[in-house]
């Protein structure tokens, strides 16, 4: 019984060994028993000088189409921050009328925004992230009353401008409701 149960299993030793060789077939094997570099063909496998810089090359041109592409999308989020900012400070300033029971100011100039209350203590202030935004508005300074309402009757808009014509318009309406509209600037 022991011989058979070693005969078989040097039988099946051998099939395997054998399969393993057979699966080695197509791989260049040197002559001292290692796998080679090379394939089927019996050139080197990898990439040429040249091949590399036909690449690089590709590469270069894909990157200089994408790269206006690219800017276009940062100045327009560049105007999107500057709106989503003021908006911010708008709905900070109602909220805090409200919640002080008092009207509150907000001052728009060049270098930001300021939110002050009644006894001109200033609550907050903002600053754009970027200058190169020119900013207008239909008032330099719009009043919340302790309702939550502009104190006048009037709308207002605020305007956002980058070099490329590009802008955002940030409006509040006599409720004291902020909304925002894409827009071309003169």
């Amino acid at each position: 019984m022991n011989q058979s149960v070693n005969a078989e299993s040097v039988k099946l030793m051998k099939v395997s060994h054998s399969k393993s060789k057979i699966r080695n077939l197509h791989k260049p094997v040197r002559a001292n028993g290692e796998l080679d570099n090379m394939g089927l063909s019996g050139k080197f496998k990898g990439f040429t000088l040249l091949e590399l810089m036909v690449t690089l090359v590709i590469a270069g041109i894909l990157a200089s189409l994408a790269l206006p592409m690219f800017t276009s999308t940062l100045a327009r989020s560049r105007l999107t921050s500057h709106a989503n900012l003021m908006i911010g400070a708008l709905n900070y300033a109602r909220s805090e009328a409200v919640n002080l029971n008092q009207d509150v100011t907000i001052t728009i100039n060049a270098s930001g925004w300021e939110v002050e209350d009644a006894g001109s203590n200033t609550l907050k202030k903002y600053s754009p992230p970027s200058q190169d935004i020119l900013t207008t508005a239909s008032s330099a300074s719009i009043t919340y009353a302790s309702t939550g309402f502009q104190t006048v009757a009037t709308s207002k808009t605020i305007t956002f401008c980058d070099p490329d014509k590009n802008g955002r318009q940030v409006s509040v309406a006599v409720s004291g409701s902020v909304s925002v509209s894409t827009i071309t600037c003169p």
